[in-house]
């Protein structure tokens, strides 16, 4: 079976792309780095939420959410909250980079 990848492609400037291939979150929830625990709670508690913004150029940038159940209701994030990002630069740049800390953070 061909495993489903997600391509990200990126404009550098002028007529110059990158490109850049992950694992569908399918695919990396049903790999050896978790148990069926963690994927349980990952299949019910994990969105993924574009946030868009103008400065010059428009952007986009893609997230992972794990919103307590109380903050999912508001508009606004009040108190305590974690954001995790991951390098630009090799090896750390999967947005998966941090993923098994989000079970333990959640759970406080």
């Amino acid at each position: 079976m061909v495993q489903p990848h997600r391509y990200e492609i990126s404009h550098v400037g002028g007529e110059v792309f990158t490109a850049m291939d992950e694992p569908s979150d399918r695919c990396a929830l049903w790999g050896e780095l978790f148990k069926e625990k963690e994927r349980h709670f990952y299949r019910k508690e994990l969105s993924t939420e574009t946030v868009c913004f103008s400065i010059k150029d428009t952007f986009q940038i893609n997230i992972r959410c794990l919103w307590q159940p109380q903050a999912k209701q508001l508009k606004t994030r009040q108190g305590p909250f974690a954001m995790l990002l991951h390098g630009l630069e090799p090896p750390l740049t999967s947005s998966w980079t941090w993923v098994k800390l989000g079970r333990p953070l959640f759970m406080k």
